[in-house]
């Protein structure tokens, strides 16, 4: 998974350690997924360009899933909880492929599940992004390497039925912080 995208951000407003902070800094993240997700009856390649707020807070990141919503994993740094969350993903859709009757029923139900956006936390991400263009966040040394993509990309998924004969793996990942 590629996350990118991140607008210019800082965990903190005023300094001090993660577990010393008042109020946590939210990252407004862009993540694109490209993979394969199999099931007993076909195969699939995916590919998703979707959002999540990376939060740091209780000596942990977190990433919270905004489009798709529903999905909320941490790990010991930004990058940990990157993959966590890229596994999550990959497992809800690879679940949803072992239940779908057919190619359209899974077509069908992962779009419903991309589709179902996390409101309050889009309203997080939105005053993180906000937060991060006006300069009133400065990023993080643990998030500040990570690239920039337009806050304005557009959200996707798509799918897409693969001949197993013909199958060559193309995958990649990608992690950004929205950027103005």
């Amino acid at each position: 998974m590629r996350f990118s995208g991140m607008a210019q951000l800082s965990t903190e407003r005023g300094g001090g350690p993660l577990s010393m902070r008042s109020e946590p800094v939210s990252y407004p993240i862009l993540f694109t997924i490209a993979d394969v997700v199999s099931s007993r009856r076909f195969l699939i390649e995916v590919r998703a360009c979707g959002r999540a707020l990376m939060v740091p807070e209780d000596d942990a990141w977190w990433l919270y899933g905004v489009e798709p919503g529903g999905i909320a994993c941490s790990g010991e740094s930004p990058g940990a909880a990157c993959v966590r969350f890229t596994e999550a993903f990959k497992k809800v859709l690879t679940d949803i492929a072992e239940e779908a009757r057919d190619f359209g029923d899974f077509e069908r139900l992962a779009h419903e599940f991309f589709s179902q956006q996390d409101d309050a936390e889009r309203a997080r991400w939105d005053k993180a992004f906000s937060d991060l263009r006006s300069g009133a966040v400065k990023p993080d040394a643990a998030v500040s390497s990570m690239g920039r993509l337009p806050a304005d990309a557009r959200s996707y998924l798509t799918v897409r039925p693969l001949d197993p004969g013909a199958f060559s793996a193309t995958r990649y990942d990608d992690v950004a912080m929205a950027a103005a």
